[in-house]
């Protein structure tokens, strides 16, 4: 239970303290596969600002999934009391937003996008929003007939992704005429007794989830460019291409920066968690020589970035279909900071192996590059919270501002 929850008192009083926390706030919760992030947020509809981030390690997940609703909730209340503490230092007043944004990781969802067309009785009269919502509600079936052969499944996210007429896109598709009307749809579904306990999860943090968000899709959306997009988190890996300007299709790969852990662990003959705190100490430059020499350390990390690389090709292969990949690959997630996952991506003889329009460029994805959302934090944030900055930056919007009536996002939140 939230009983640090303040009163309205509280809140106003905060709004009082600083001209940007007059703005709307609210809270980004992205439940990881090994850590929980939390960030307060306000925003103008246009440019968020954050105020507070918390991190904690996550408990009761079994394959990246919620097992235990009552030890993950109290690792997101840890991590959101640390997220609102850090507001009293940052502007005056502590801030606690009901309001949240729930984000998922690749190990928990099924992603389905759904190229959809089809043929107009009457090409010479304009579109009707009423034949791209009956063409949504086809994408829907085909996509949860697809989604439902593993089991039965619940529909947390639904994002249009581009409108076409007679091949064209367009974006007043009311405005147009033609023969052939296409509509690209995203969809997210979750295992149904997964989505019983994030019921769960949100009544026992007693938050007002505005809406579930797939990270993939969040992390991609936040630049907009074409690229591969690679979040290598502690037991997954999210794999995401955006090609086209926009989202072409996600992956996910059961194998994530836990597994250097334990090789270091195996290597070292240490406990798992012990070895945990050997790679802090190496990332931080601060190895203990009586632990381990810093060589053995990079040597396991090199090497076991080396396997992690190869095992991504065959995901990669089937992103090509025949067609080159972008030239640019964005890393992203805790996994990404050691300094030898980044060097073997750049050494990679990616030509080599797979097709692409030209040599890519491998880049880390830091907080600066999503320029949407701004650090008030004084520095705190690091490359493991851009997952949760996309979802931040992607949310911006539904903050303020709600869906027409007759939209076709109002119609794919109903």
């Amino acid at each position: 239970m939230r009983w640090r929850r303040p009163s309205a008192m509280r809140t106003r009083a905060f709004a009082r303290a600083s001209g940007s926390a007059q703005q709307p706030a609210f809270t980004v919760l992205d439940l990881g596969t090994t850590y929980v992030k939390a960030l307060v947020v306000t925003t103008d509809g246009q440019r968020g600002e954050v105020w507070g981030v918390g991190r904690c390690r996550l408990r009761g997940l079994r394959r990246g999934r919620v097992a235990v609703v009552s030890a993950v909730s109290m690792a997101c209340e840890t991590a959101l009391c640390q997220a609102e503490d850090m507001t009293l230092r940052t502007c005056g007043v502590a801030l606690v937003p009901d309001r949240a944004v729930l984000g998922l990781s690749g190990a928990v969802i099924h992603t389905v996008i759904t190229p959809t067309k089809t043929l107009r009785p009457r090409p010479d009269d304009r579109v009707r929003i009423e034949e791209l919502h009956s063409l949504a509600d086809r994408s829907l079936r085909l996509a949860r007939s697809q989604a439902e052969q593993a089991g039965p499944v619940e529909l947390v996210q639904a994002e249009p992704l581009s409108v076409t007429v007679d091949g064209h896109r367009v974006s007043d598709v009311t405005r147009f005429r033609g023969r052939e009307l296409g509509l690209d749809l995203f969809f997210a579904f979750i295992p149904q007794i997964q989505g019983q306990a994030l019921r769960r999860l949100r009544q026992r943090l007693e938050l007002d989830i505005m809406t579930t968000v797939a990270g993939p899709l969040a992390l991609a959306a936040a630049r907009r460019e074409d690229g591969l997009f690679i979040d290598l988190g502690g037991v997954a890996t999210d794999l995401t291409l955006m090609r086209h300007g926009q989202l072409a299709v996600t992956s996910h790969l059961p194998s994530g920066g836990a597994s250097f852990d334990r090789e270091l662990a195996r290597h070292l003959e240490l406990t798992p968690a012990r070895a945990e705190l050997v790679k802090l100490s190496y990332e931080a430059g601060q190895l203990d020589p009586q632990v381990s020499a810093e060589q053995t350390v990079a040597a396991v990390y090199q090497r076991e970035s080396a396997i992690w690389l190869e095992s991504l090709q065959p995901i990669l292969r089937r992103f090509s279909d025949g067609h080159p990949l972008p030239a640019s690959v964005w890393l992203c997630g805790g996994g990404s900071q050691l300094d030898q996952v980044l060097q073997a991506c750049q050494q990679f003889p990616w030509m080599q192996r797979l097709a692409f329009v030209r040599y890519p460029q491998v880049r880390r994805l830091g907080p600066l590059d999503l320029p949407a959302v701004l650090d008030r934090t004084g520095g705190k944030l690091t490359m493991q919270d851009v997952p949760a900055l996309a979802l931040a930056q992607g949310s911006l919007s539904h903050i303020t501002t709600q869906p027409e009536p007759n939209s076709l996002a109002h119609t794919l939140t109903l």
